[in-house]
């Protein structure tokens, strides 16, 4: 009886050393800041991620639009030179916040810079650079993954990022609420899940 006791907790070790081994795995790929694995999209560390999105900003001909949280918003205070210099160059730089607790300020004003308001649902942001290439980051590790849109670009970069924009709050009138309550909602689950069911449709057809 001693030795069928035996044998299985050496199983059960033997199946815990493989679930350990495989989670570290999984901790490197995610925790490591300056690796970039390329798979079916590019996925970037915090470090490689910074300088990815200041690379696409800079390069931008026509626009970057942006669905942001809190850390979103800080990278995009990062890449501020970036920004500045791809609206030199005529390209148009519209940002969607989730609301701070007060209105950031840019060392830099132009016509081609703009930024609203929401209430975001999930820890993501998002970049769109001349409806070409996305880029989604996760707030909780600083992760990041780029995608080219290719056939999903009208699904993502136009409807989505448009509903949103006219749904948002313009910054004068969010430094003026006393309530956040009438904000509108952005970045839904249902919405987003819709709306990647839709783009998986299209390229299929």
């Amino acid at each position: 009886a001693l030795q069928s006791i035996l044998v299985e907790r050496e199983r059960r070790v033997r199946s815990l050393r493989k679930s350990m081994a495989a989670l570290k795995k999984v901790r490197e790929k995610n925790v490591n800041p300056g690796d970039v694995i390329e798979e079916r999209y590019l996925s970037l560390g915090s470090q490689s991620l910074l300088m990815k999105l200041k690379e696409s900003i800079l390069k931008a001909e026509k626009e970057v639009k942006c669905i942001v949280d809190n850390w979103g918003l800080h990278l995009i205070q990062e890449c501020i030179e970036e920004v500045e210099s791809a609206c030199r160059h005529d390209a148009e730089v519209r940002i969607v916040s989730s609301l701070t607790e007060t209105v950031p300020e840019f060392p830099f004003a132009s016509p081609r810079f703009r930024l609203r308001f929401g209430r975001h649902f999930v820890a993501k942001s998002v970049f769109i650079i001349d409806n070409s290439e996305l880029i989604i980051v996760n707030s909780r590790t600083g992760r990041g993954y780029q995608i080219l849109l290719s056939e999903l670009r009208s699904a993502i970069g136009d409807e989505f990022f448009e509903s949103i924009w006219k749904n948002s709050t313009s910054s004068r009138a969010v430094s003026s609420l006393q309530l956040v309550d009438g904000l509108p909602f952005f970045v839904d689950p249902l919405l987003v899940k819709d709306l990647f069911i839709e783009a998986v449709a299209r390229v299929l057809k």
